[in-house]
């Protein structure tokens, strides 16, 4: 009579035992080999686990455990600077560029070339140029053009959607077109360059170097392609040349602007 009852309980407490079910996992995996009887977890975790407790440390050499996580483990996009880096990057795309309508919206047209690339439009409008050079004019710090230079360029960009834009002066062309390539790997924009001395503005779409800028601080940019606005003059938009032919991009010569900006290399870059 007691074996008869002690057996009773036994198949009683067993009954009450059961496998604690795992949330779905976002990416599909293989199943697992079916076991014949699989042995629950001794020690399963709470069914809702909360978001904030910290994962446990691994310890040990084992090989991890075959039961699915309870949470699933988001597939995060990897860093920028995570990507292999290929040798070259270019965002140039025939429907973005624009060409400037008047002598004096260059920077106006390289503008409106970088915010269609920005924003994935097509806007060649002579209305919208014309919007943005006049922005630019009343945010720049030309005394007498009726041009407009690096800091009208840069807010313009910045108040039509482009993001957040700036110039910057350099010692040397090698740091101007690194600090311009690294950031339009960073942020995926294009980047703007002052070129006749500062009076005249390209859109730099890509560029060429042996190693990633992002990861490599002395790395060399070898070659650039750019995007200019102006027709019959200038090289045709997505045109690339080498670094060591791009006189045309030298230091600042202008005089009624920064005198900051006179004797470097500027660059417009978000």
């Amino acid at each position: 009579m007691y074996r008869a009852l002690l057996a009773a309980g036994l198949v009683t407490a067993m009954a009450g035992v059961g496998p604690v079910a795992a949330a779905d996992d976002p990416v599909p995996s293989p199943a697992p080999t079916a076991s014949v009887t699989p042995a629950p977890d001794p020690t399963p975790a709470p069914p809702h686990p909360s978001p904030s407790a910290p994962a446990p440390s691994p310890t040990g050499s084992a090989a991890p455990s075959p039961e699915p996580s309870l949470v699933p483990t988001p597939n995060p996009s990897p860093a920028p600077s995570a990507t292999p880096w290929a040798g070259g990057f270019n965002l140039y795309r025939s429907t973005a560029w624009v060409r400037q309508y008047r002598n004096y919206t260059c920077t106006a047209a390289s503008a409106q070339t970088m915010l269609n690339l920005i924003r994935g439009r097509s806007d060649r409008s002579v209305l919208q140029q014309l919007r943005i050079i006049r922005y630019a004019r009343a945010h720049d710090s030309l005394r007498y053009s009726n041009g407009s230079d690096p800091a009208g360029w840069a807010r313009a960009i910045t108040h039509f959607g482009g993001g957040t834009y700036r110039w910057k002066t350099f010692t040397s062309q090698a740091a101007a077109l690194r600090h311009a390539a690294q950031r339009m790997l960073v942020t995926g924009k294009p980047a703007g360059l002052l070129v006749w001395r500062g009076r005249h503005a390209w859109t730099m779409t890509g560029f060429t170097a042996a190693t990633d800028p992002r990861t490599d601080p002395a790395a060399l940019i070898t070659g650039v392609w750019v995007a200019p606005p102006l027709v019959g003059v200038d090289p045709r938009p997505n045109t690339y040349i080498r670094a060591a032919s791009l006189g045309t991009f030298a230091r600042y010569r202008e005089r009624d602007g920064l005198v900051t900006w006179v004797g470097r290399w500027v660059v417009v870059a978000p």
